[in-house]
């Protein structure tokens, strides 16, 4: 749930455990949230120095393709 004071005011309201775990881990987040809203997992994780990727990019980055078997 968002809070509208932070929103209001600009403060980061992502999720705390998720991004603190994955900077303590050195690990990269997979969300599909979008980079616009400055109070979203991808804004605030970059905040904190933590890097966040939506599925499509996951799965470019490591040469990964969906196939369709027949």
């Amino acid at each position: 749930m968002l809070n509208k004071k932070k929103l209001q005011t600009g403060e980061p309201d992502a999720d705390p455990f998720l991004i603190a775990l994955a900077k303590s881990e050195g690990a990269i987040i997979i969300t599909q949230e979008k980079k616009d809203p400055s109070n979203k997992i991808p804004m605030v994780a970059s905040y904190y120095g933590v890097k966040s990727i939506d599925l499509h990019e996951f799965l470019e980055e490591r040469k990964l393709k969906f196939i369709k078997e027949q």
